[in-house]
């Protein structure tokens, strides 16, 4: 409930900035991340996340379609820190959000963590940081995810400029076009974990 308190703050602040779908996006972050993934992380920070994505799919669906046949991206960094029981751990969140402009294409932590090391060669994904969100029908594709150093050291001003200058261009250039059976095999993949998720949230009540 903290987390849709954050929300409705924020969009009694910017009410024009917000889709009447955001808190079912929401729940959709709860019954797809597990509990460790919430736990680690500030209520505060959940709600960031949702409304990040949230602000960059409203972008895209604006600008798609003026330019359906080009590649949109757009990202946010959301600078934070994880919470464990030895201390906090500073880590560097992304909301990343693009359109789909041929069949059968993907994107994934191989693809962001080789554009990310292109500009911090030490960086890493932060394991199971990953939550995505793409509606059926939808071209519009919205991933969070997050990174740290190897050595636990925290990211620099000139390694955030850097990433800011040219991490959107290089995000493109990563977004694979699979063969269509291969594709299919990975849309059975996901399907699968999708009813994992929820049967998690089921037996957890």
């Amino acid at each position: 409930l903290s987390d849709e308190k954050h929300l409705i703050h924020a969009v009694q602040r910017f009410p024009e900035n917000f889709e009447d779908k955001t808190f079912q996006r929401m729940t959709h972050a709860h019954i797809s991340t597990t509990e460790l993934f919430k736990k680690i992380r500030t209520s505060i920070h959940l709600a960031r996340m949702v409304i990040s994505m949230d602000l960059i799919r409203t972008y895209l669906n604006e600008e798609t379609p003026r330019f359906p046949k080009k590649r949109h991206l757009k990202v946010h960094f959301l600078p934070t820190k994880l919470i464990f029981p030895f201390g906090l751990k500073p880590v560097l969140g992304f909301s990343i959000g693009f359109n789909l402009i041929k069949q059968h294409e993907i994107f994934e932590e191989k693809h962001i963590l080789t554009a990310i090391q292109k500009f911090i060669p030490n960086a890493r994904i932060v394991p199971d940081s990953l939550y995505k969100f793409h509606p059926r029908k939808s071209s519009i594709v919205t991933l969070y995810v997050e990174i740290e150093k190897n050595d636990g050291s925290i990211f620099t001003l000139n390694e955030r400029f850097n990433l800011r200058q040219g991490i959107e261009e290089e995000f493109s250039q990563r977004i694979e076009c699979l063969a269509s059976s291969l594709f299919s095999i990975r849309n059975e993949e996901e399907v699968i974990r999708t009813i994992l998720a929820l049967s998690r949230e089921l037996t957890s009540k």
